[in-house]
């Protein structure tokens, strides 16, 4: 997987970007990151 000239999401654009989402997110420090499957993941193991 290529980031293809891409460059990471800064804390201040993700905070401005989650604000608008109907599902909360979190940031891993380069971009969102569903917090929902990181959570049933968790369970799982």
């Amino acid at each position: 997987m290529s980031a293809g000239g891409q460059h990471p999401m800064t804390l201040h654009g993700f905070l401005d970007w989650e604000s608008r989402q109907e599902l909360k997110y979190e940031f891993d420090g380069f971009g969102p990151g569903d917090r929902t499957n990181a959570r049933s993941f968790r369970q799982e193991n």
